[in-house]
């Protein structure tokens, strides 16, 4: 095998690379970017209406309520910071 002259490659310019995403980032104590029309809206509804009942259900009880709705306790716990819904409301 013969290793090319180094004469034979010339340097090329590479731009700096830009933000490699579109998406805006998330707002401190937020789970991410939301959209705000009309469907996440109601998406949201009905999101906060579910987590606030298993939660009331489970009074207080974040672990239970996670496994009442079927979701994982770190996945609750990101809905109620993105939705601002505080577990202290729901303990007894």
């Amino acid at each position: 095998m013969t290793v090319p002259e180094a004469s034979m490659y010339s340097r090329v310019e590479i731009p700096p690379m830009g933000p490699t995403s579109s998406r805006r980032a998330p707002r401190p104590g937020t789970a991410g970017p939301r959209s705000t029309g009309r469907l996440q809206r109601a998406v949201d509804t009905t999101v906060t209406r579910e987590i606030t009942a298993a939660l009331r259900e489970a009074e207080g009880n974040m672990a239970q309520a996670a496994r009442d709705l079927g979701i994982s306790y770190k996945g609750l716990w990101k809905r109620m910071r993105s939705l601002s819904i505080d577990p202290e409301r729901f303990r007894r």
